[in-house]
């Protein structure tokens, strides 16, 4: 990835491609993800959800029945390396709404493509992106999922600045800097 970052400017035309990488498992709420993307499409926004994975048949069901009647929720079931790169590529905001995570690779991969990210606010989140407003939503409901998402849609600034910072964290997580951190850890401690 280069340093030029996309800067979304709005026009008539223009269609807003949320993407949400992630197997179709209980806590991973695509459920949720799904009805806070409708509830913002029933307001006007012109917004596409990607969704990228397969998972359980009975979540992946229950996501294709929610979403009936709505051609802008795309379901891509797996990607190869290439594909899935392409979704991140044209993506303008990444959403990750899990509730049970260690260190979530797709969320490092949002990060190294410089998209802006909106996320469950599990504290592992916050100290991967920091605390920051208008990224992390709870999952009470759609209420503040749908807000956090709106926000991001109709704030050029928001959006440019959370690519660049994710941008940068995630030189963070380097392979180089992982075995360091392995070792350093393993020095002190055996």
């Amino acid at each position: 990835l280069q340093n030029n970052f996309k800067i979304i400017t709005r026009s008539i035309n223009f269609i807003f491609k949320l993407l949400y990488v992630s197997p179709f498992l209980p806590y991973k709420n695509h459920e949720l993800v799904i009805l806070s993307v409708i509830h913002l499409i029933k307001k006007g926004l012109k917004i596409e959800l990607h969704l990228a994975g397969q998972g359980f048949d009975t979540i992946f069901n229950n996501c294709k029945e929610i979403s009936d009647g709505y051609p802008e929720i795309i379901f891509h079931g797996n990607l190869n390396r290439d594909e899935l790169n392409k979704l991140y590529n044209e993506a303008d905001l990444f959403i990750f709404a899990s509730t049970c995570e260690n260190l979530p690779i797709t969320l490092l991969e949002a990060m190294s493509f410089g998209l802006p990210i909106v996320c469950s606010n599990l504290k592992i989140f916050k100290e991967i992106l920091g605390e920051r407003e208008n990224v992390f939503f709870n999952l009470n409901g759609i209420e503040d999922i749908s807000k956090k998402i709106e926000h991001s849609y109709t704030s050029n600034s928001f959006r440019k600045h959370q690519s660049k910072t994710n941008y940068k964290l995630s030189k963070k997580y380097t392979i180089y800097n992982s075995v360091n951190h392995t070792i350093d850890f393993l020095k002190k401690n055996c």
